[in-house]
């Protein structure tokens, strides 16, 4: 089967650097607009690179968190509701959690709700058709494991020590078996020795140094994607990445990550 050549798309993509952070667009406006330029299977394919913020904000309405909806999703806040009422178009792992849900049964017992739905997305996911698709959220699972496994190791009650470690692959049971600092991961992971590094450093520069981290690997996974969709799904990814570090630019954003600093420190304090 053919892949279709976005030359003129990626061609017209502006340059953004993580470091010098400025939106040319929103996240979700960007991907909107593009939607309709792209081949059915490809829109497919971004949709998955979407799922995350569906994630977050499915969590938030089943729990009814405070919480602001989180952009860049694909279903607007009034879809989603209804679709927990009666799933029609949410992917099989969502009906999947919302029956379990529905039936008071816990998937993962020992998980919390947010990580139970966190673990069946990850199932689905690195075992995706599509190579940079399995290979991009494989690194975000065994990057997310790493964090809360170290956390759990050095009892670190930062944000990432508040999840579980997910099994939903060999790495993941290394990482609860090893005593060593890189759970003897290093020929298999090899930016694992930098993420423990980063454990003691403050949180301002640990989370942009885990999002350069980030950003490097979508460059390495799509080094010779050309004018492939992986260019832009890589391009989408960067962009949301971005809009967080815009957000926290702001005075707002600068207060709100003021506030997850001290909230931080005083659970070290009482620790």
């Amino acid at each position: 089967m053919l892949e279709r050549n976005y030359y003129y798309l990626v061609t017209s993509l502006p340059d953004i650097v993580l470091e010098h952070p400025r939106m040319v667009a929103t996240a979700a406006a960007f991907m909107d607009d593009i939607t309709e330029l792209l081949d059915p299977r490809d829109a497919q394919l971004l949709r998955t690179v979407r799922l995350p913020a569906d994630n977050t904000n499915l969590i938030t309405l089943l729990e009814a968190r405070h919480d602001a909806f989180a952009p860049g999703g694909n279903y607007p806040q009034e879809q989603l509701e209804q679709e927990i009422k009666k799933p029609e178009t949410l992917p099989d792992y969502m009906q999947e959690f919302l029956q379990a849900q529905r039936e008071g049964r816990q998937l993962y017992p020992e998980l919390t709700t947010e990580d139970q739905l966190a673990r069946l997305f990850y199932e689905q996911v690195i075992e995706h058709e599509n190579e940079f698709i399995a290979a991009w959220f494989t690194f975000e699972l065994n990057l997310r494991n790493a964090l809360a496994a170290l956390a759990l190791k050095k009892k670190l009650p930062h944000l990432h020590g508040r999840r579980a470690v997910l099994c939903c692959n060999d790495v993941a049971e290394q990482m609860l078996k090893s005593a060593s600092p890189d759970f003897g991961l290093g020929e298999k992971l090899p930016w694992i020795d930098h993420v423990v590094e980063l454990q003691d450093h403050a949180l301002p520069e640990r989370e942009i140094a885990l999002d350069r981290l980030r950003w490097e690997m979508l460059d390495e996974l799509t080094v010779s994607a050309g004018f492939r969709i992986e260019t832009i799904l890589a391009f989408c990814i960067k962009l949301i990445l971005l809009e967080r570090w815009v957000r926290l630019d702001s005075v707002a954003g600068k207060e709100k990550l003021e506030q997850m600093v001290e909230k931080i420190c005083e659970g070290v304090r009482r620790h």
